[in-house]
């Protein structure tokens, strides 16, 4: 009996430690992160916006358009969706607060959501009204009943459905549809998703050219043949055994929510990502989520994509600041990276106080007034690692304001020693993809 009663306290003992643990995971996300209710821009409400930007794929080239000579466009795109994770309303509050931006925007939005826009555009925006849904799109004919049959291989088919694969392969294609429809000299082109600025914004004229260029040029040899991709986390150890016959990667690493570079590279990008896409589809793999897609075309192509990484650990990184101890809340934000079920979206601070740090590449490609805007704000950023056990809720010190890192390629990232190692090589590549098959 004393066996048995000692189990049953031991039993109670880790019950209590687990909720604990969930009750101080929730209260730390949700509502010290404000993850739960969080404040966003609502905008004007007005559902009659002033539509003289609304074009014809025919009319896009306005003639009353100055021409930009080595100037950066953003390219983005709302079609509705039969199984959504969000709302229209905060839809209607992110598109707001991304019409903020002064750069050129080319968006494709059907006439079914012209209620999302703000009632009076920005002289900057040009919006493409020409497809109703994602399914209209040239390249989309016939794929419905595809995606609906790819959709049982979908783990996350409860939040997934096929017009979000359909949107997910077609960011390459729009990218370069806006590109040629949109009358101007680009330097750089860079498809933004449009909910993704969700909070509070520090930046305006975004990205700024001279960061731009910065970026690619940090990445020599061949900068103007790499695409910019954020990552969350670098691909483990693991996946130097990867092989092309494998197919995507289901793991959180790459993060499609802004991506570009020179129009030849992005067509370049398009090109390979839809050949992978049509070969892994007839081998009856899951193709549906663009960001497995992508982290496989990491390993093919190392040297054709570039980063920048929020969570770099590398001791010769531009802003590393090794810990001082097992002390360090950084040490224990890392571990919890490692640990956490969510932990390649957790705030690791291994660059300061970045705010959200999935969206870093935001900070990192702002103008320098911008950026210490966005650093001031970020100082007062308090979580539970910041008040117990090893926290200063209170206190600043020099690991605090974010820091910018360098950019670095994938093919520098892969080979470190706590990654694939020094000797590891891409995988054989046995499809053969030529651009021009593909327009």
């Amino acid at each position: 009996m004393h066996f048995y009663g000692y189990r049953r306290r031991r039993l109670a003992v880790v019950l209590l430690c687990c909720i604990i643990s969930i009750l101080y995971i929730s209260h730390d996300l949700y509502f010290q992160r404000g993850y739960w209710t969080k404040a966003i821009s609502t905008g004007p409400t007005n559902a009659s916006p002033d539509i003289r930007h609304t074009v014809t794929i025919n009319e896009a080239a306005s003639p009353h358009r100055e021409k930009l000579p080595g100037g950066v466009l953003l390219v983005s795109a709302l079609f509705p969706l039969k199984k959504s994770k969000h709302s229209m309303k905060s839809y209607k509050a992110w598109l707001y607060n991304f019409l903020q931006i002064t750069t050129p925007i080319y968006i494709f939005l059907p006439k079914s959501l012209f209620s999302l826009l703000p009632q009076t555009l920005p002289d900057n925006l040009t919006v493409n009204s020409t497809y109703d849904t994602i399914f209209d799109l040239p390249m989309m004919k016939g794929m419905e009943p595809i995606y609906e049959a790819n959709w049982l291989l979908d783990p996350e088919k409860d939040i997934h459905g096929p017009e979000l694969y359909a949107i997910w392969k077609s960011k390459g294609w729009l990218l370069e549809e806006g590109y040629k429809n949109r009358d101007g000299e680009w330097d750089h082109i860079f498809w933004v998703d449009a909910g993704s600025f969700r909070g509070q914004s520090f930046y305006k004229h975004w990205p700024d050219v001279g960061r731009v260029r910065d970026a690619w040029a940090q990445t020599d040899p061949a900068a103007e043949t790499r695409i910019f991709m954020p990552i969350v986390r670098a691909p483990y150890a693991k996946h130097a055994r990867w092989k092309e016959e494998d197919g995507p990667i289901d793991q959180d690493i790459s993060m499609a929510s802004f991506f570009g570079g020179t129009p030849s590279a992005v067509h370049w990008y398009n090109s390979v990502y839809i050949a992978y896409h049509d070969y892994w589809l007839s081998k009856n793999l899951f193709v549906g989520k663009d960001q497995n897609l992508i982290n496989a075309l990491f390993l093919l192509f190392p040297s054709r994509f570039f980063t920048v990484f929020y969570d770099d650990e590398d001791p010769y990184a531009a802003a590393h600041q090794p810990y001082t101890s097992i002390f360090d809340q950084r040490w224990w934000r890392a571990r919890w990276k490692d640990w956490h079920f969510a932990g390649a979206y957790a705030a690791s601070r291994a660059l300061g106080k970045c705010g959200s740090e999935c969206y870093y590449y935001k900070f990192f490609f702002a103008a320098q007034g911008e950026r210490e805007v966005a650093q001031d704000h970020w100082l007062g950023d308090h979580d539970g690692w910041d008040r117990w056990p090893f926290g200063t809720e209170h206190g600043m010190d020099r690991h605090d304001r974010c820091r910018l890192t360098k950019a670095t390629g994938f093919e520098k990232l892969l080979s470190r020693h706590d990654r694939f190692g020094p000797g590891w090589t891409p995988p054989t590549r046995h499809l053969n993809v030529t651009a021009s098959e593909y327009y």
